[in-house]
């Protein structure tokens, strides 16, 4: 999977919404169209909600969307966007399909009810933003347009044109439901999302915190558009590659039974140094292309490519990749089914638009630009140092976005806790036995101490400080509420309430 999704997680009042039939198209002055239809809830267990395409006039982006309402109170749950990563790949996909949606997709062509899904207790917004080719056909998948079902004219290759995207959708959202103003906003994502995700919060942070905003707060149109900004949650995010690289050798070489073979073991650490170098005159170069294509080139050789032979899948390696002719996690059935007629007809998606989970291209123009490189830690220390909630959690059977490398990124992260952050020790927390997650009916989780505790089966390891939480998953990848979903939905109700 690339990781390049997103998902707003929250629960809202939209009763205009919900009873529309067919399009309903709300015009704003600010350059967009929201168009809106009411869910086929046969496509999804019944499940209640919107979909449709936000039309930005600049740069003719198309970006469609899913709202899965929450099920339990829909007039004061929290949103939560969700951004998947890649760059370029579909968060309805990868997210709502088979990853905390409603339902999950089961083979052949099929979806089963989800009780572990993100919209338990907030409603979950699933956005697909575009990155386009040129090509005769748009493919479209999740974050910058051209992913899933966007699909924009315009070519995207860079992090802020396409926060600048994400950033108009969530305000269109906002400006046609004004109650949104008054309910907790997150953003969420994973992979390639831990630059998409601290990206947008930091764009709406200052927006918020300006000066020129706190003077127009007492205006009808600025409350009108106020957004309720309360924390990020970053997943196996890709945010600074010249620290989390440093975990690699731990996590293929360091541990009983190690993932990689000898010889490749040894090219990785003699390989180690001169990567560092590479990649950190890459950043220091301003992402020059030239620069960075070798770091990148060698980097990849004498690290991540080490892994191929090891035929496991890089998203969840105790599996071996059984769709390798697919890329792994590409389900070919879930492809084909998002692709067939009848289910672009339930989920409203504009004619002619061919469904893709993932674009090769979108990666590689990112990669060409140098932005994949680039940092994105820095918009996390931002918000730190601003008083939002962070939540930094990571899969132990992850390779792309290990384990190691995540633990490094969090002691490196410089504000204002930094030095008592690096100082706590990990905690090992075991699932509690009771109240199951899927049993839960509000966020109102009862305090830690009162839950019986399994201590043979392991939530995981955590510490926290201030706004500043991590959170390591035992036994989840890439894409941990696939791997571990009540874990990853327990993890998420915990800090939601300050218990994690």
């Amino acid at each position: 999977m690339k990781v390049s999704h997103f998902v707003l997680l929250g629960s809202f009042a939209f009763p205009t919404l919900l009873e529309a039939r067919g399009h309903e198209n709300h015009h704003s002055g600010d350059g967009y169209t929201l168009r809106t239809s009411q869910i086929d809830q046969s496509i999804c267990n019944n499940t209640e909600g919107i979909n449709g395409y936000i039309d930005l006039e600049e740069d003719d982006v198309h970006m469609y969307f899913m709202v899965q309402n929450s099920r339990g109170n829909s007039e004061t749950d929290p949103l939560i966007l969700w951004l998947t990563g890649g760059p370029g790949s579909s968060g309805v996909f990868w997210g709502a399909f088979q990853e905390l949606g409603s339902c999950v997709f089961e083979d052949p062509a099929s979806t089963r009810f989800n009780p572990y899904s993100w919209n338990a207790n907030a409603t979950v917004i699933y956005v697909e933003p575009h990155e386009a080719q040129s090509s005769d056909k748009f493919f479209i998948y999740s974050q910058p347009v051209n992913v899933g079902y966007s699909y924009s004219s315009s070519p995207v290759s860079t992090l802020d044109k396409s926060t600048s995207h994400l950033l108009a959708f969530t305000k269109a959202l906002f400006d046609a439901f004004p109650s949104w103003k008054y309910r907790d906003f997150y953003i969420a994502g994973e992979s390639y999302g831990g630059s998409y995700v601290p990206a947008l919060a930091s764009r709406i942070q200052s927006r918020r915190s300006s000066a020129l905003s706190k003077l127009a707060a007492s205006t009808s149109t600025y409350d009108r558009l106020k957004i309720n900004l309360k924390g990020v949650l970053i997943g196996n995010g890709l945010m600074n590659v010249v620290v989390q690289r440093r975990g690699l050798y731990n996590t293929g070489c360091v541990c009983p039974e190690p993932l990689l073979s000898p010889e490749a073991c040894a090219t990785v650490m003699d390989g180690s140094t001169r990567c560092e170098l590479l990649e950190a005159a890459c950043q220091e170069s301003n992402q020059m292309s030239s620069v960075c294509a070798v770091s990148n080139s060698f980097c990849s050789k004498n690290g991540f490519l080490q892994f191929n032979s090891s035929e496991r899948d890089p998203y969840y390696f105790p599996r071996k990749c059984a769709l390798a002719e697919h890329g792994c996690g590409d389900n070919p059935n879930l492809i084909d089914w998002m692709n067939s007629t009848l289910v672009r007809e339930r989920l409203h998606v504009d004619k002619d638009v061919q469904f893709l989970p993932s674009s090769e291209k979108v990666e590689q123009d990112f990669q060409k630009s140098g932005e994949v490189g680039y940092p994105s830690d820095f918009y996390v220390t931002e918000l730190l140092d601003q008083g939002i909630k962070v939540l930094i959690y990571v899969g132990n059977k992850d390779w792309l976005c290990h384990a190691p490398g995540m633990r490094m990124l969090v002691d490196s992260l410089i504000w204002q806790g930094q030095a008592k952050f690096r100082a706590l020790d990990y905690q090992k927390l075991s699932m509690p036995i009771s109240p199951r997650v899927s049993r839960l009916e509000s966020f109102h989780f009862p305090a830690q101490e009162s839950l019986g505790i399994n201590e043979d089966a392991t939530f995981g390891f955590h510490k926290r400080y201030a706004h500043l939480s991590f959170f390591e998953i035992e036994g989840a990848g890439h894409m941990a509420p696939a791997d571990e979903p009540e874990k990853s939905l327990l993890m998420l109700h915990m800090w939601m309430n300050g218990l994690l």
